[in-house]
């Protein structure tokens, strides 16, 4: 892949096929020529219309596989590699398990860039809030701020931050580091884990099928608590603002829409996209929609839907836990602000209106 620009900034962009970072490959290609991307991911990024795809480079190979990394990006130029941006991840059951096999991730795709001859200047790392300990649906302090201390680990974060990242730097690396820790990410995407917005619309589809309302499936407690969500463009934005800001170098940011909601007050306004009624909430745990195959597979045939496998568009064990949390959660974002970073000030009921209408458009909801 050779650079039309000398000057570009190349971005290696892991975990591509997922939300966040299929998100920021696009921030890449919107500067046009400003970065170039190599792409390593288990899937394909399809690109379609949305960038010039003679700026990317896609590869594959096992991040849990050094070897094999380093090989791929050998053949791939990656010494042209300037940014590295890690989103990929592998959630275990097991917390130790997800540390050792995240870590080893990022370990595997730091070390073979530098191995194939790549002068970084920037590794960025995706965490979120299980630095707080949201992932433990316990009552958390808010709003979240960057200095609260982590939780007690095994918590991978902790060990891609302080146990690798900050020891490298310590240790004389000769590039910077950065975090964002968004709340759940909203974004149009299809095939990508913990998608908020896309299972939402999947969820309000098969119950209009099906002659139901749009109940809300979790708990009271859900319900009435205040939550903030992070739009995936803003995130992408964000990205790209930490990996290039040196006020940002070595430290770790909140990210969010900037606006606090409760579910109890945003469910009427999915129920009027979606031209359905409501009632009142009760908690179903959505393993019950893991059944509801054929009900979509109706759905598609009926529509001219895009026919993309049923288990690839919704993660309803994430849904479940966010329609389940017991408590407020929300972050402070100045932090990012001070930095100069001032797009976070969308409407996350707007937001929400708008992916729902592009999912409708690009015919992946009816």
């Amino acid at each position: 892949m050779s650079s039309k620009a000398g000057g570009a900034r190349v971005a290696l962009v892991t975990g591509a096929s997922g939300i966040t970072g299929r998100h920021c490959v696009h921030a890449c290609l919107k500067r046009n020529e400003e970065w170039r991307v190599i792409t390593l991911a288990r899937r394909d990024l399809q690109l379609g219309g949305e960038g010039a795809t003679d700026q990317v480079q896609q590869v594959k190979a096992d991040l849990l596989d050094k070897g094999a990394v380093e090989a791929a990006l050998r053949q791939a130029g990656a010494e042209s590699v300037t940014h590295v941006f890690h989103c990929a991840y592998l959630m275990k059951k097991a917390p130790k398990e997800e540390c050792e096999v995240n870590l080893s991730m990022l370990k595997n795709v730091v070390e073979a860039a530098e191995a194939a001859g790549a002068h970084l200047q920037h590794v960025f790392c995706m965490e979120g809030g299980k630095w707080y300990g949201q992932h433990l649906s316990t009552p958390l302090k808010t709003p979240h701020r960057e200095d609260d201390p982590p939780i007690m680990p095994p918590m991978f974060y902790f060990d891609l931050q302080a146990l690798y990242l900050e020891q490298r730097v310590e240790q004389g690396a000769p590039w910077t580091w950065s975090a964002l820790r968004p709340n759940p990410v909203c974004g149009f995407s299809t095939g990508s884990f913990m998608n908020l917005s896309t299972s939402l619309a999947m969820y309000a589809s098969i119950c209009k099928e099906m002659g139901l309302p749009l109940r809300f499936p979790g708990t009271v407690d859900a319900w009435d608590s205040l939550v903030d969500v992070t739009d995936a463009d803003l995130l992408a934005e964000g990205m790209l603002h930490c990996a290039t800001t040196p006020a940002c170098a070595n430290q770790a940011f909140n990210i969010c829409n900037g606006d606090c909601f409760r579910w109890k007050d945003m469910w009427p306004r999915f129920a009027e996209f979606f031209e359905m009624g409501t009632a009142p909430p009760v908690h179903t745990p959505l393993q019950v929609m893991a059944d509801k195959g054929e009900v979509w597979a109706a759905l598609v045939k009926k529509h001219g839907l895009q026919d993309t496998p049923y288990n690839q568009l919704a993660t309803w064990q994430f849904v479940d836990f966010v329609f389940t949390y017991p408590a407020s959660w929300f972050s402070t974002v100045n932090k990012l602000r001070r930095t100069g970073f001032h797009a976070m000030c969308i409407d996350s009921d707007a937001m929400f209106a708008s992916l729902f209408q592009r999912l409708r458009e690009e015919k992946v909801i009816p």
